[in-house]
């Protein structure tokens, strides 16, 4: 019964001691010798990962060094130097023989950060003359340190290590990932216990800006959204940039209609349209096009990055398409005044009229030239400028272009807090 228990203990402090983890010690010095050195008990590794001292560089040719032996408190390392030989291209079958046969051993002790480094020869030396000749041929021919003709060890050296610590214990991250796969697989068994079905949470506009489906659209139309839906079809998300509120999405269709991009931005007083699906299709499953102008370079709050329009827009015209007369996209619609705000901060009687904004459309090309999305724009030469098509032709691509957008999501997930979540975002002054 002893004995079962003794093999027992022996067993767990086994254990205990070979768990897989990274030792680094830096600032390791001897002399005028300064090392760092890495050990891996996984890996069953130790490298020597810089050195500094006179004629020392040769020592990272003996890398990587075998650990021997290993536990919480001492690790042994051991490697040769015909690796170093051969590495210096040598092809000499006796000096490669001794040089296999002198060590180098490097002992850690954890504890009291220090290094034992030994330089040995393999007891053959004093038994086998062929073993003899070949280390004597060695040392005669790298000018190595001499036998000591009464013991293996060869000559000894102590550095003193700045530190030497755990950086990695694989034992611990194993637990971890244990611990985060049972709380993945806790959290799942949650879901599945409340049955969640995916609900239509709210919809928005998107538009597509070239044939390979890239489709624009905000951020705030999309946040929180488990599928995003162009009819029938999931689009993948590829972008989205909460500080410009706007989204990139990506069709598996190639777009047969698509908008290009302006070569600038919105002048003061051009005429714009505004394609969008105003309260989703609850009023009809055509989009609506609105028409006005561009009324301020700013944004709220003077904000660079968005301008004002005074074409109407309503919930669900979010993420749609402001162009111009020739059709090409200078903003994206991101939201309208807050008329509560207005009337209680300004003290004003009636509620103020169209004062909406959009999104520059240089903020997208930023956005998409930055992630090496392509998109087109419009130059038309002189000759292609006598046959264009009419702006009603124009308007009508836009139209064909913009897409009606669907937010799926989970019961959990209410469309009261969605909307919550955008409000954080925004400043008072706008919703």
């Amino acid at each position: 019964m002893k004995s079962v228990i003794l093999y027992s203990l022996i067993g767990i402090f086994s254990s205990l001691s070979l768990a897989d983890k990274v030792y680094e010690g830096s600032q390791c010095k001897y002399e005028r010798e300064t090392l760092s050195f890495e050990a891996n008990t996984k890996t069953d590794q130790f490298l020597i990962t810089n050195i500094i001292g006179e004629d020392t560089q040769w020592i990272s040719l003996l890398n990587p060094w075998n650990i021997i032996k290993k536990d919480d408190y001492k690790i042994v390392a051991k490697t040769n130097f015909r690796a170093a030989m051969e590495k210096a291209g040598s092809f000499d079958s006796l000096l490669l023989l001794g040089a296999s046969l002198v060590s180098l051993e490097a002992e850690i002790d954890i504890s009291s950060d220090l290094i034992w480094l030994y330089a040995k020869v393999d007891p053959s030396y004093f038994s086998n003359n062929g073993s003899r000749n070949a280390v004597n041929h060695f040392i005669r021919e790298t000018g190595f340190l001499q036998i000591n003709p009464s013991s293996v060890n060869i000559a000894s050296f102590l550095y003193d290590c700045g530190s030497v610590k755990m950086v990695r214990d694989f034992e611990e991250e194993k637990r971890l990932a244990q611990l985060e796969e049972e709380r993945i697989r806790q959290l799942e068994r949650i879901r599945e216990n409340q049955n969640e079905k995916l609900i239509l949470l709210g919809s928005g506009t998107g538009f597509y800006i070239s044939e390979d489906g890239y489709l624009v659209t905000n951020y705030h139309v999309v946040e929180g959204c488990k599928e995003i839906k162009d009819r029938k079809e999931n689009l993948e998300m590829i972008i989205t940039d909460p500080i410009t509120d706007i989204a990139v999405l990506k069709s598996e269709t190639p777009a047969i209609n698509y908008i290009p991009l302006s070569t600038t931005d919105a002048s003061r007083a051009e005429e714009i349209y505004v394609v969008g699906y105003p309260y989703g299709k609850g009023i009809s499953s055509e989009s609506k096009t609105t028409k006005g102008i561009v009324s301020s370079l700013q944004g709220a709050e003077n904000n660079y990055a968005q301008f004002q329009i005074d074409a109407a827009i309503q919930p669900g015209n979010s993420g749609g398409p402001i162009v111009n007369e020739q059709g090409n996209l200078v903003g994206i619609v991101v939201s309208a005044v807050n008329y509560e705000y207005i009337i209680k901060e300004f003290n004003s009687i009636q509620p103020p009229q169209n004062f909406n904004f959009g999104i520059k459309v240089s903020m997208l090309k930023n956005i998409l030239s930055s992630n090496e999305i392509g998109f087109s724009i419009n130059e038309p030469s002189f000759f292609d400028s006598l046959f264009m098509p009419t702006t009603n032709e124009k308007i009508e691509n836009t139209i064909n272009a913009t897409a009606y957008l669907e937010c799926i999501g989970s019961l959990s997930d209410t469309t009261e807090n969605k909307i919550a979540e955008h409000k954080l975002m925004k400043s008072s002054l706008v919703q």
